[in-house]
């Protein structure tokens, strides 16, 4: 998925992570932390066709989350653990669903 979503023009970074999932049919939802050039005018909207080009539908993520402030540590390195704490801290407001 991380791979896919860089190939997206005005994708600058991005991580892939699962969270609990409020659905009872699904253990998990899977979540792209997006950072995106926002001069580019990429939306939500245009992660979700992007993705729907690519993938088939079981590889997509669930749910885009844009975050200008994702970006590499100093070792160039994004974490996952970190990222997915402050998702669940934040809550799922704003989210665009798949």
């Amino acid at each position: 998925m991380e791979a896919a979503l860089l190939t997206c023009d005005g994708v600058r970074h991005c991580v892939v992570f699962g969270v609990p999932s409020a659905d009872e049919v699904r253990c998990e939802e899977t979540v792209a932390c997006v950072n995106v050039d926002a001069s580019a005018g990429v939306r939500q909207e245009d992660l979700v066709r992007w993705m729907g080009e690519r993938l088939p539908g079981w590889q997509r993520p669930r749910r885009y989350w844009l975050r200008q402030d994702l970006v590499p540590n100093a070792r160039g390195k994004l974490s996952r653990a970190e990222w997915k704490g402050k998702f669940l801290e934040t809550g799922w407001a704003g989210l665009l669903k798949d």
